[in-house]
């Protein structure tokens, strides 16, 4: 059994000027010395967690993830390593800030990173405090978003909808036994969910959400959305408030300049773990 590690065991340290810290072990520690509460105690107070010098491994991070999870699920989009490990893969093109899986039915708690072996080259992860975005934003913006909820609206095809569900579901389901029904029973993240059956098998789906969340963990209102987010899998969704009014540029270009402000980037050292609260 982990038993918990005391400040002498590790060295702890703010990275980026912020509450974000990067947690060194002193000593030949494993990773899977750390203990569940001790990470969420991270979690709660700091948002983002790098772990290094932990002798990390796939197996011992894999460990680490189900000790510390009571659901998991991965990205359809992505080609799996292992069994709860997938590949960071999807090319060289810059992505708009967002909430992992902000747009879609449901979302992870935590996304985990884990650098197996660094490259040496300039290959980070951009991170950003949605806590810090939604205290720097105009106080005519923050009203904007207490007062209309986001709704993301797009079509999504047959193989992408049943490719999503296996994965949220978890439950050895064959892709062949999806059906609607499992799709309409997923239990959605903080909002609502509509979708419609089309004859050729696609699903026209709405997800209709608060731009604003309010943290699992520190329990801050925190920006926590998917406005700029990728769509390599599925069809780029068109979003805008709930009552289908569009979002105003110049609150989207008040959004991002925000965001530039205060992204910062991780640059992996081999055997790094990154833990973000994504909520």
């Amino acid at each position: 059994m982990a038993q918990k590690l005391t400040t002498s065991d590790l060295s702890i340290d703010s990275v980026f000027g912020g509450r974000e810290i990067l947690i060194s072990a002193k000593q030949s520690h494993s990773v899977t010395k750390l203990i569940k509460s001790q990470i969420k105690e991270w979690i709660k107070q700091h948002g983002v967690v790098i772990l290094r010098n932990f002798h990390a491994t796939p197996t011992n991070f894999e460990q680490l993830i189900t000790r510390c999870s009571s659901q998991l699920t991965l990205d359809p989009a992505r080609q799996s390593r292992r069994k709860y490990i997938q590949k960071v893969n999807e090319g060289v093109n810059a992505v708009g800030m967002h909430s992992e899986n902000g747009g879609a039915p449901c979302i992870p708690d935590l996304v985990w990173f884990y650098c197996a072996k660094s490259s040496g080259k300039s290959t980070p992860t951009t991170l950003c405090d949605g806590e810090t975005i939604w205290q720097m934003l105009s106080k005519s913006t923050q009203t904007l978003f207490k007062q209309k909820n986001l709704v993301y609206t797009r079509t999504v095809s047959l193989d992408c909808w049943k490719n999503y569900v296996q994965y949220e579901l978890f439950r050895g389901f064959q892709h062949q036994t999806i059906t609607f029904d499992h799709l309409t029973s997923l239990a959605v993240t903080n909002g609502k969910m509509n979708c419609t059956l089309l004859k050729n098998g696609d699903v026209f789906m709405e997800i209709h959400r608060s731009a604003i969340q309010r943290s699992h963990f520190s329990e801050h209102m925190s920006f926590c959305n998917s406005l700029f987010g990728p769509s390599q899998y599925n069809q780029k969704p068109t979003i805008s408030f709930f009552d289908n009014t569009p979002i105003p540029q110049s609150v989207l270009e008040e959004i991002r300049h925000t965001i530039e402000l205060i992204t910062n980037e991780i640059q992996y050292q081999s055997g790094d773990i990154v833990i973000v609260d994504n909520t």
